[in-house]
């Protein structure tokens, strides 16, 4: 499963022009598979590792949406739900 998580980042790569990708797919109690692909740096040939470092961008504010959507939808909070709740 590894090897086709690779082989997927890799098209995914390609196809962005991203230098690098890493991706996992997990259950809700286990990392099934984790892989990483691509150069640390364009026009390097240092790898990167599942233990490199990725700069997420803004992407941290629609994944933690998903997150609390999928716990509203599993009645664990409330979409009024406050921070401080």
């Amino acid at each position: 499963m590894t090897e086709r998580l690779a082989e997927i980042l890799e098209e995914t790569c390609q196809e962005s022009g991203a230098p690098a990708v890493a991706g996992i797919v997990v259950t809700h109690d286990a990392v099934v598979t984790q892989a990483a692909v691509g150069v640390r740096r364009l026009g390097h040939d240092m790898p990167v590792t599942i233990e490199s470092r990725f700069h997420t961008g803004s992407n941290a504010k629609a994944m933690t949406a998903t997150v609390c959507a999928s716990m509203v939808h599993r009645g664990l909070l409330r979409w009024d739900t406050t921070p401080l709740e």
